[in-house]
């Protein structure tokens, strides 16, 4: 799976993977992939909503690791066929202050112990072959499809009142180059707050003897929809809306070498 990593579809999960066990297969994997992406600099929160939790067979959030050459820069340019089924996500990156977060179980000790906010396209892929049944276990074992991560400039995390109100009530815009708008989403989507999220993976890592560190970047989850990646040359533009120094953005931009478009998530 790491040699083929992301573009071969992969094929024979036992549909009945525990999640105990996608775990244990999901960090050999990292450590397979960890000799072409670099050291593990963060984690990425997946199926933070009830509904794909539903959809995928779970009880709660999956968790996935971020290899520090998932990263690529703000405004780069990807082919669109950069892994098997891709796909594009507007999500929320924080980046942790220190480990006073393990202690957190307020929104405001949450912002205490955050450096920046960011405004984050993923870009996953589906690494699944088209007869496989997708669930929320094989997610966590193929690391949530982690795959690339572009991320804005730093909002600096105020840890007040206003600061945090702002962040729960602001707004995601995810457009194209002409201005067209793809999905406006509230962030309160991510759990009612983006910080309940950070405080959901501070539980989940306590049962599991993971502690959150230093310089950490968090990918907070899908705000919306997952879209698939099509096949023509596209800009896409994601902005942040709300928060008390004005909005924020980042971008991507694909340049047409698919053949066909990928099939949409889930089928």
């Amino acid at each position: 799976l790491a040699r083929g990593f992301p573009t071969t579809p992969i094929n024979g999960f036992p549909n009945d993977l525990s999640l105990s066990d996608a775990y244990c297969f999901q960090t050999k994997l990292i450590n397979a992939l960890r000799p072409r992406l670099g050291a593990p600099v963060g984690y990425k929160v997946g199926l933070s909503g009830q509904a794909t939790q539903r959809r995928f067979g779970v009880s709660k959030p999956v968790t996935g690791v971020l290899l520090d050459g998932m990263f690529v820069a703000n405004g780069a340019t990807l082919s669109n066929d950069f892994a098997h089924r891709p796909m594009i996500e507007p999500d929320l990156m924080v980046v942790v202050k220190d480990e006073r977060i393990m202690a957190a179980t307020t929104h405001l000790e949450v912002a205490a112990a955050l450096e920046t906010l960011h405004a984050c396209i993923e870009l996953p892929g589906l690494q699944f072959g088209e007869k496989e049944k997708v669930t929320g276990a094989k997610l966590a074992a193929l690391n949530v499809a982690a795959v690339h991560m572009v991320v804005g400039p730093g909002v600096p995390v105020k840890p007040n009142q206003a600061f945090v109100s702002a962040v729960g009530n602001m707004m995601t815009v995810f457009e194209n180059a002409k201005g067209q708008v793809i999905q406006e989403a509230p962030a309160a989507n991510l759990m009612g707050h983006p910080f309940e999220v950070v405080l959901w993976l501070v539980k989940d890592f306590k049962t599991r003897g993971l502690t959150l560190k230093t310089g950490d970047r968090i990918s907070l989850g899908s705000v919306g929809k997952l879209f698939p990646v099509m096949p023509a040359e596209q800009t896409y533009i994601y902005s942040l809306e709300g928060l008390p120094n004005g909005p924020t953005r980042v971008s991507v931009k694909f340049h047409g070498t698919m053949a066909s478009p990928p099939r949409p998530a889930g089928e």
